[in-house]
């Protein structure tokens, strides 16, 4: 049997922007930070500036890729139409791989910071419980994914807002420096620039799982209209209506 299998476009392009969040965890900063300090001594901010403009560029290309082939399975998908499926079949694995160990990394964390804010609960009943109702949402289908994840981005932004509040008053207060606008977190002329460069690498992490909302292609209302904005500033957009009005003038 040859028959189609389409999936069903149920997701408006605020559900895929919040699947992108959640899958990136915004809170994962507070879980790298101590390492990411440590190791560009003292430079997140400008680690964080350096991979923002690393990924900015692989997040480009991945917006190309999805316009030229708006199907479902993204880096695998994209690997295989343009270089083969031999590397395709790799690339494949290799996002089966990262899709199932984030969530590790996640339920991990998830399970470590509410076992320290509840030392009486173990760390495993966390873990387990996250489990669940990862999976029940699951299940229920991408509806319910998609409201779930709105939640959670919603939470994690009001948190991160609190967070900054707090920490600009603690600042104006006298905390460290004392002063907002200090250049030494982007860089500083005593420490060498390859520890911001280290700082970047381990801090690529935090923008992991973007790259998942290339894998719903599929399930995207109007995905040509959410594509609009972006074909309109580019440059076959306008090598097409310049043709167009050669074309015509013939």
């Amino acid at each position: 049997m040859n028959e189609n299998i389409k999936l069903s476009r149920s997701l408006s392009l605020l559900s895929v922007i919040a699947y992108g969040f959640a899958f990136m965890a915004l809170t994962t900063v507070f879980s790298t930070y101590g390492v990411a300090s440590q190791i560009s001594h003292g430079m997140v901010a400008g680690s964080y500036i350096l991979a923002l403009v690393v990924m900015m560029f692989t997040a480009y290309s991945y917006g190309q890729m999805a316009k030229e082939f708006p199907i479902s399975g993204s880096a695998y998908t994209y690997t295989q139409k343009v270089i083969g499926p031999q590397v395709g079949f790799l690339i494949g694995w290799a996002i089966l791989m990262d899709y199932l160990f984030i969530p590790m990394v996640n339920f991990l964390l998830f399970g470590v910071f509410f076992s320290a804010a509840f030392p009486e609960v173990p760390m495993q009943v966390w873990i387990f419980a996250l489990i669940v109702i990862v999976t029940y949402v699951n299940v229920r289908g991408i509806k319910v994914g998609a409201s779930a994840n709105l939640l959670v981005v919603g939470v994690s932004l009001l948190f991160l807002t609190v967070f900054c509040m707090l920490s600009i008053r603690s600042i104006v207060q006298g905390t460290g420096t004392g002063m907002l606008l200090n250049i030494e977190p982007f860089f500083n002329p005593n420490e060498s620039f390859e520890y911001v460069v280290a700082g970047a690498a381990l801090l690529c992490f935090s923008f992991l799982g973007f790259d998942a909302v290339s894998t719903f292609s599929e399930e995207v209302k109007n995905p040509k209209k959410k594509y609009t904005a972006s074909y309109y500033f580019s440059d076959r957009h306008w090598r097409y209506h310049f043709y167009n009005r050669i074309l015509s003038s013939a």
